[in-house]
Protein backbone atom coordinates (compact mmCIF):
# COMPACT_ATOMS: atom_id res chain seq x y z
CA UNK A 1 0.00 0.00 0.00
CA UNK A 2 3.10 2.34 0.64
CA UNK A 3 4.47 1.80 -2.64
CA UNK A 4 1.42 2.53 -4.09
CA UNK A 5 1.15 6.04 -2.73
CA UNK A 6 4.52 6.36 -3.14
CA UNK A 7 3.93 5.56 -7.07
CA UNK A 8 0.95 7.56 -6.97
CA UNK A 9 2.73 10.70 -5.79
CA UNK A 10 5.67 10.65 -8.47
CA UNK A 11 2.96 10.43 -11.17
CA UNK A 12 1.39 13.38 -9.90
CA UNK A 13 4.51 15.13 -9.92
CA UNK A 14 5.58 14.07 -13.06
CA UNK A 15 2.33 14.98 -14.69
CA UNK A 16 2.70 18.46 -13.16
CA UNK A 17 6.20 18.80 -14.33
CA UNK A 18 5.18 18.22 -17.56
CA UNK A 19 2.25 20.92 -17.38
CA UNK A 20 4.83 23.46 -16.00
CA UNK A 21 7.05 22.54 -19.11
CA UNK A 22 4.17 23.18 -21.63
CA UNK A 23 3.26 26.32 -19.53
CA UNK A 24 6.72 27.40 -19.91
CA UNK A 25 7.02 26.41 -23.44
CA UNK A 26 3.31 28.07 -24.88
CA UNK A 27 4.35 31.28 -22.98
CA UNK A 28 7.61 31.41 -24.85
CA UNK A 29 5.96 30.86 -28.51
CA UNK A 30 2.92 33.84 -27.38
CA UNK A 31 5.93 35.85 -26.07
CA UNK A 32 7.70 35.57 -29.60
CA UNK A 33 4.26 35.84 -31.62
CA UNK A 34 3.10 38.69 -29.04
CA UNK A 35 6.57 40.78 -30.03
CA UNK A 36 6.04 39.85 -33.62
CA UNK A 37 2.61 41.39 -34.11
CA UNK A 38 3.83 44.64 -31.90
CA UNK A 39 6.54 45.15 -34.47
CA UNK A 40 4.13 44.86 -37.30
CA UNK A 41 1.90 47.43 -35.17
CA UNK A 42 4.83 49.52 -34.63
CA UNK A 43 5.88 49.42 -38.69
CA UNK A 44 2.80 50.46 -39.38
CA UNK A 45 2.05 53.49 -37.00
CA UNK A 46 5.64 54.82 -36.82
CA UNK A 47 6.48 54.68 -40.31
CA UNK A 48 5.57 54.35 -44.12
CA UNK A 49 5.00 50.62 -45.09
CA UNK A 50 7.28 51.60 -47.94
CA UNK A 51 10.25 53.10 -46.47
CA UNK A 52 12.58 52.49 -49.31
CA UNK A 53 11.27 55.16 -51.82
CA UNK A 54 12.43 57.57 -48.99
CA UNK A 55 16.12 56.90 -50.22
CA UNK A 56 15.63 55.18 -53.83
CA UNK A 57 16.80 57.99 -55.71
CA UNK A 58 19.45 58.64 -53.31
CA UNK A 59 20.11 54.69 -53.53
CA UNK A 60 19.82 55.55 -57.81
CA UNK A 61 22.04 58.01 -57.72
CA UNK A 62 25.00 56.35 -55.48
CA UNK A 63 24.89 53.49 -57.98
CA UNK A 64 25.49 55.62 -61.31
CA UNK A 65 28.28 57.58 -59.24
CA UNK A 66 30.23 54.14 -58.21
CA UNK A 67 29.46 52.30 -61.60
CA UNK A 68 30.95 56.11 -63.25
CA UNK A 69 34.32 55.66 -60.53
CA UNK A 70 34.39 51.88 -62.19
CA UNK A 71 34.13 52.82 -65.38
CA UNK A 72 36.95 55.39 -64.73
CA UNK A 73 38.98 53.18 -63.08
CA UNK A 74 39.02 50.83 -65.93
CA UNK A 75 39.40 53.59 -68.39
CA UNK A 76 42.08 56.10 -66.83
CA UNK A 77 39.35 58.99 -68.09
CA UNK A 78 37.23 61.55 -65.68
CA UNK A 79 33.93 61.08 -66.28
CA UNK A 80 31.54 64.24 -67.89
CA UNK A 81 30.62 64.57 -63.85
CA UNK A 82 34.48 65.37 -63.07
CA UNK A 83 34.57 67.45 -65.84
CA UNK A 84 31.88 69.76 -65.23
CA UNK A 85 33.55 70.19 -61.30
CA UNK A 86 36.83 71.00 -62.61
CA UNK A 87 35.41 73.59 -64.89
CA UNK A 88 33.66 75.44 -61.86
CA UNK A 89 30.58 74.32 -63.48
CA UNK A 90 27.45 73.11 -60.50
CA UNK A 91 25.39 70.45 -60.82
CA UNK A 92 22.24 69.68 -59.43
CA UNK A 93 20.47 66.42 -57.92
CA UNK A 94 18.44 64.11 -58.81
CA UNK A 95 14.75 65.27 -56.95
CA UNK A 96 13.59 62.21 -54.94
CA UNK A 97 10.11 61.38 -55.29
CA UNK A 98 7.23 62.74 -53.31
CA UNK A 99 7.45 60.62 -49.78
CA UNK A 100 4.28 60.52 -47.61
CA UNK A 101 4.06 60.69 -43.85
CA UNK A 102 1.52 59.97 -41.01
CA UNK A 103 1.58 63.32 -39.95
CA UNK A 104 3.18 65.28 -42.89
CA UNK A 105 1.63 66.01 -45.87
CA UNK A 106 4.73 66.30 -47.97
CA UNK A 107 5.98 68.19 -51.21
CA UNK A 108 8.26 67.38 -53.88
CA UNK A 109 11.26 67.68 -51.99
CA UNK A 110 14.32 69.47 -53.86
CA UNK A 111 18.15 68.46 -53.26
CA UNK A 112 20.94 71.11 -52.81
CA UNK A 113 24.32 70.81 -52.01
CA UNK A 114 25.47 72.01 -49.08
CA UNK A 115 28.25 74.96 -49.47
CA UNK A 116 31.00 73.33 -46.78
CA UNK A 117 32.21 75.87 -44.18
CA UNK A 118 35.70 74.95 -43.26
CA UNK A 119 34.75 73.13 -39.86
CA UNK A 120 32.46 70.95 -42.63
CA UNK A 121 35.62 70.56 -44.94
CA UNK A 122 37.78 69.32 -42.58
CA UNK A 123 34.70 67.00 -41.38
CA UNK A 124 33.99 65.68 -44.89
CA UNK A 125 37.89 65.00 -45.52
CA UNK A 126 37.85 62.68 -42.46
CA UNK A 127 34.54 60.80 -44.10
CA UNK A 128 35.98 58.82 -47.21
CA UNK A 129 34.35 58.25 -49.87
CA UNK A 130 30.87 58.86 -48.26
CA UNK A 131 29.24 61.49 -49.43
CA UNK A 132 26.77 64.08 -47.45
CA UNK A 133 23.79 65.80 -49.01
CA UNK A 134 21.44 68.53 -47.61
CA UNK A 135 17.91 68.12 -48.42
CA UNK A 136 15.65 70.67 -48.02
CA UNK A 137 12.66 69.93 -46.33
CA UNK A 138 13.64 66.03 -46.03
CA UNK A 139 10.88 64.00 -44.65
CA UNK A 140 12.03 60.66 -42.52
CA UNK A 141 9.92 58.14 -43.25
CA UNK A 142 9.54 57.26 -39.28
CA UNK A 143 7.71 59.34 -36.41
CA UNK A 144 10.76 59.35 -33.96
CA UNK A 145 8.63 61.51 -31.54
CA UNK A 146 5.99 58.97 -31.28
CA UNK A 147 8.70 56.44 -30.78
CA UNK A 148 10.84 58.42 -27.68
CA UNK A 149 7.00 58.09 -26.14
CA UNK A 150 7.12 54.21 -26.57
CA UNK A 151 11.06 53.78 -25.29
CA UNK A 152 13.03 56.77 -24.71
CA UNK A 153 16.26 54.08 -25.63
CA UNK A 154 15.10 54.26 -29.39
CA UNK A 155 17.04 56.34 -31.62
CA UNK A 156 17.30 54.85 -35.12
CA UNK A 157 15.37 52.54 -37.55
CA UNK A 158 16.75 49.76 -39.45
CA UNK A 159 15.74 48.68 -42.84
CA UNK A 160 17.29 46.25 -45.39
CA UNK A 161 15.13 45.60 -48.97
CA UNK A 162 14.32 42.15 -49.65
CA UNK A 163 14.41 40.81 -45.98
CA UNK A 164 12.37 41.58 -42.90
CA UNK A 165 14.88 43.16 -41.30
CA UNK A 166 12.47 46.36 -40.23
CA UNK A 167 13.45 47.58 -36.58
CA UNK A 168 13.62 50.07 -33.94
CA UNK A 169 17.45 50.31 -33.17
CA UNK A 170 17.98 50.81 -29.32
CA UNK A 171 20.61 51.35 -26.99
CA UNK A 172 20.58 51.20 -23.01
CA UNK A 173 23.21 53.78 -21.52
CA UNK A 174 23.59 51.89 -18.57
CA UNK A 175 23.31 47.98 -19.40
CA UNK A 176 24.41 46.62 -22.17
CA UNK A 177 22.81 43.27 -21.88
CA UNK A 178 19.42 45.20 -21.41
CA UNK A 179 17.98 44.61 -25.01
CA UNK A 180 19.10 40.44 -24.95
CA UNK A 181 15.54 39.54 -23.53
CA UNK A 182 13.90 42.44 -23.81
CA UNK A 183 11.71 44.10 -26.70
CA UNK A 184 11.90 47.76 -28.22
CA UNK A 185 9.05 48.30 -25.82
CA UNK A 186 11.06 47.38 -23.16
CA UNK A 187 9.33 44.24 -22.42
CA UNK A 188 10.46 41.08 -21.35
CA UNK A 189 10.61 38.98 -24.87
CA UNK A 190 13.43 36.35 -25.68
CA UNK A 191 12.98 37.75 -29.03
CA UNK A 192 14.87 40.85 -27.60
CA UNK A 193 15.46 44.00 -29.65
CA UNK A 194 18.21 45.18 -32.38
CA UNK A 195 20.47 46.95 -30.80
CA UNK A 196 23.53 48.90 -30.01
CA UNK A 197 26.44 49.14 -26.92
CA UNK A 198 26.79 52.13 -25.10
CA UNK A 199 30.93 51.80 -26.86
CA UNK A 200 29.36 53.63 -30.06
CA UNK A 201 27.86 56.81 -29.88
CA UNK A 202 23.92 57.00 -31.34
CA UNK A 203 24.94 59.20 -34.26
CA UNK A 204 26.62 56.54 -36.29
CA UNK A 205 29.68 58.83 -35.91
CA UNK A 206 32.00 55.73 -35.28
CA UNK A 207 34.58 54.81 -37.29
CA UNK A 208 32.84 51.41 -36.38
CA UNK A 209 28.70 50.84 -34.87
CA UNK A 210 28.25 47.57 -34.71
CA UNK A 211 24.15 46.29 -34.19
CA UNK A 212 23.53 43.15 -32.56
CA UNK A 213 20.37 41.06 -33.26
CA UNK A 214 19.29 37.45 -32.53
CA UNK A 215 19.04 34.52 -34.98
CA UNK A 216 15.55 33.84 -34.28
CA UNK A 217 13.49 30.66 -35.38
CA UNK A 218 10.77 32.67 -36.42
CA UNK A 219 12.65 34.34 -39.05
CA UNK A 220 12.64 37.33 -36.68
CA UNK A 221 15.03 40.07 -35.70
CA UNK A 222 18.29 39.48 -37.50
CA UNK A 223 17.68 35.77 -38.33
CA UNK A 224 17.71 37.21 -42.30
CA UNK A 225 20.62 37.90 -42.05
CA UNK A 226 22.09 34.25 -43.09
CA UNK A 227 20.15 34.85 -46.33
CA UNK A 228 23.69 36.43 -47.25
CA UNK A 229 25.28 32.60 -46.87
CA UNK A 230 23.82 33.04 -50.33
CA UNK A 231 26.00 34.12 -53.21
CA UNK A 232 23.25 35.60 -55.79
CA UNK A 233 21.31 37.03 -52.72
CA UNK A 234 24.78 38.08 -51.44
CA UNK A 235 25.09 40.12 -54.58
CA UNK A 236 21.35 41.46 -54.79
CA UNK A 237 20.94 42.36 -52.20
CA UNK A 238 23.61 45.11 -50.45
CA UNK A 239 21.57 48.00 -49.40
CA UNK A 240 21.02 48.94 -46.05
CA UNK A 241 18.84 52.00 -45.13
CA UNK A 242 19.56 53.55 -41.01
CA UNK A 243 17.17 56.29 -40.32
CA UNK A 244 17.71 58.89 -37.66
CA UNK A 245 15.83 62.09 -36.55
CA UNK A 246 17.94 63.56 -38.60
CA UNK A 247 19.07 61.99 -41.35
CA UNK A 248 18.90 59.10 -43.64
CA UNK A 249 22.44 57.09 -44.13
CA UNK A 250 22.71 54.72 -46.97
CA UNK A 251 25.16 51.36 -46.25
CA UNK A 252 26.91 49.45 -48.98
CA UNK A 253 27.05 45.80 -48.06
CA UNK A 254 30.64 44.33 -48.84
CA UNK A 255 31.52 41.14 -46.96
CA UNK A 256 29.27 38.73 -44.72
CA UNK A 257 31.08 35.51 -43.42
CA UNK A 258 30.87 33.53 -40.36
CA UNK A 259 33.57 34.80 -37.32
CA UNK A 260 34.62 33.84 -33.73
CA UNK A 261 32.90 35.45 -30.86
CA UNK A 262 35.61 38.13 -29.68
CA UNK A 263 34.26 41.04 -28.84
CA UNK A 264 34.96 43.60 -32.30
CA UNK A 265 34.81 46.72 -30.57
CA UNK A 266 37.51 45.93 -28.10
CA UNK A 267 39.29 43.63 -29.90
CA UNK A 268 40.20 46.44 -32.63
CA UNK A 269 40.32 50.09 -32.07
CA UNK A 270 39.03 51.09 -35.89
CA UNK A 271 39.53 54.52 -34.95
CA UNK A 272 43.29 54.21 -35.63
CA UNK A 273 43.45 54.27 -39.24
CA UNK A 274 46.45 51.71 -39.09
CA UNK A 275 44.54 49.22 -36.99
CA UNK A 276 41.24 50.12 -38.86
CA UNK A 277 43.10 49.61 -42.18
CA UNK A 278 44.69 46.46 -40.83
CA UNK A 279 41.59 45.17 -39.69
CA UNK A 280 39.47 45.47 -43.25
CA UNK A 281 42.49 43.95 -44.89
CA UNK A 282 41.55 40.89 -42.75
CA UNK A 283 38.05 41.26 -43.03
CA UNK A 284 39.04 41.29 -47.58
CA UNK A 285 40.98 38.06 -46.45
CA UNK A 286 38.09 36.10 -45.13
CA UNK A 287 37.98 32.85 -46.79
CA UNK A 288 35.42 30.90 -44.15
CA UNK A 289 32.48 28.44 -44.93
CA UNK A 290 30.03 31.07 -46.86
CA UNK A 291 32.01 34.02 -46.62
CA UNK A 292 31.33 36.49 -49.31
CA UNK A 293 32.91 39.63 -50.10
CA UNK A 294 32.87 42.60 -53.06
CA UNK A 295 36.31 43.44 -53.55
CA UNK A 296 34.12 46.24 -55.87
CA UNK A 297 33.18 48.01 -53.00
CA UNK A 298 36.15 50.38 -51.59
CA UNK A 299 36.84 50.98 -47.67
CA UNK A 300 39.46 52.60 -46.77
CA UNK A 301 40.83 54.74 -43.93
CA UNK A 302 38.20 57.94 -43.02
CA UNK A 303 35.29 55.48 -44.07
CA UNK A 304 32.31 54.66 -41.44
CA UNK A 305 31.69 50.97 -41.15
CA UNK A 306 28.65 49.00 -40.28
CA UNK A 307 28.23 45.44 -38.46
CA UNK A 308 25.44 42.88 -37.77
CA UNK A 309 26.09 40.60 -35.73
CA UNK A 310 23.82 37.50 -35.25
CA UNK A 311 24.07 33.98 -33.90
CA UNK A 312 24.88 30.66 -36.12
CA UNK A 313 24.05 27.76 -35.58
CA UNK A 314 27.45 26.13 -35.76
CA UNK A 315 27.66 26.69 -31.54
CA UNK A 316 27.86 29.79 -28.88
CA UNK A 317 31.62 30.82 -30.12
CA UNK A 318 30.73 31.99 -33.53
CA UNK A 319 28.69 34.63 -34.90
CA UNK A 320 27.50 35.56 -38.41
CA UNK A 321 28.49 39.39 -39.27
CA UNK A 322 27.20 41.40 -42.55
CA UNK A 323 29.18 44.39 -42.92
CA UNK A 324 28.44 47.73 -44.84
CA UNK A 325 30.44 51.03 -45.44
CA UNK A 326 28.83 54.21 -45.30
CA UNK A 327 28.57 55.29 -48.83
CA UNK A 328 25.91 58.35 -48.44
CA UNK A 329 24.05 60.37 -45.50
CA UNK A 330 20.95 62.55 -46.38
CA UNK A 331 20.66 65.29 -44.06
CA UNK A 332 17.93 68.25 -43.95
Amino acid sequence: MGKRKIWLILAILAFAAAGVCVFFVWKNERDKEVAKQAYVQMRQEMRLETPADATEAAWEQTEDETEAAREQTETGKPDAGEEMASEGTETESTEPETVETKKVEPETVETKKAEPEKAETEKAEKAGTAETEIVTDLVIPVDFEELEEVNPDIYAWITIPGTAIDYPVVQNKEDNSFYLTRSAEREENVAGAIFSENLNKTDFSDVHTVLYGHNMKDGSMFADLHKYEDEAFFADHQEISIYTPDAIRCYRIFASYIYDDRHLLQSFDCEDPDIFEAYIKSVKEQRSLYAHIDENVKVEAGDRILTLSTCHSMGNEYRYLVQAVLEKTIKR
